[in-house]
């Protein structure tokens, strides 16, 4: 963990003003009744026979030679100025009526008969050669100037009229039958070589200046009115049958060769200033009911 060394805080959050959540009324998240979603009609999806997806032979990706990718120069993204993204006015998203979303019917997702994926042969992904990803120069993100995100105005999101999103019927996902994922073969992931990620020079990340995030005025959040998410009726889950997940034959995941990530240089992170998160005012989250 030599590469933390170095670190202190930025203040990236500050919060002033209203609670960040105010939830007033009924629960948050109410279930009593039917199901959570319900489908009308046939099964959306219908897998039977062999498999979806069968993957074998040579590896699926392989990667030799220099460095996939390569950075080098000045920073990628500089923001220097007024804030990025300044958003006032009136809520972003208001939604008042009936539900947003509602699905009756049999399952949503029905899956019986041989896997759904199924994988054999070599591995899947082989990497050899020189570093994946190799970053050189100056820092990778750099921001200086005012906050880069800065909200003010009424509340960013608010809902009020009945349920967002009702669901009522059977389970919406039943699976039944043989395993979902069934692996057989060599590793899935091998990687050999010289390390994965290598990064050497300055800090790829350097955060000084004003907070990143800086939200002050009414709430971001405010909730009112029925619940936003009601849930009713049987398991939204139901799985009977073999295994959900088998895998037998060698590692799922071998490792061999120089170090997966090596880091050299200075400090991977580092932050200087003030506190990274700063909370002032009235509690974050506040629910009444």
């Amino acid at each position: 963990m030599s590469f933390l060394k170095g670190i202190s805080l930025l203040r990236i959050f500050e919060f002033s003003g209203p609670p960040l959540i105010q939830s007033s009324g009924p629960p948050l998240i109410q279930s009593s009744g039917p199901r959570l979603i319900q489908s009308s009609g046939p099964p959306l999806i219908q897998s039977s026979g062999p498999p979806l997806i069968q993957i074998s032979g040579p590896p699926l990706i392989e990667i030799s030679g220099p460095p996939l990718i390569q950075i080098s120069g000045p920073p990628l993204i500089q923001s220097s100025g007024p804030p990025l993204i300044q958003i006032s006015g009136p809520p972003l998203i208001q939604s008042s009526g009936p539900p947003l979303i509602q699905i009756s019917g049999p399952p949503l997702i029905q899956i019986s008969g041989p896997p759904l994926i199924q994988i054999s042969g070599p591995p899947l992904i082989q990497i050899s050669g020189p570093s994946l990803i190799q970053i050189l120069g100056p820092p990778l993100i750099q921001i200086l100037g005012p906050p880069l995100i800065k909200i003010s105005g009424p509340p960013l999101i608010k809902i009020s009229g009945p349920p967002l999103i009702k669901i009522s019927g059977p389970p919406l996902i039943q699976i039944s039958g043989p395993p979902l994922i069934q692996i057989l073969g060599p590793p899935l992931i091998q990687i050999s070589g010289p390390p994965l990620i290598q990064i050497s020079g300055p800090p790829p990340i350097q955060i000084s200046g004003p907070p990143l995030i800086k939200i002050s005025g009414p709430p971001l959040i405010k909730i009112s009115g029925p619940p936003p998410i009601q849930i009713s009726g049987p398991p939204l889950i139901k799985i009977s049958g073999p295994s959900l997940t088998q895998i037998s034959g060698p590692p799922l995941i071998q490792i061999f060769g120089p170090p997966l990530i090596q880091i050299s240089g200075p400090p991977l992170i580092q932050i200087s200033g003030p506190p990274l998160i700063k909370i002032s005012g009235p509690p974050l989250i506040q629910i009444q009911h």
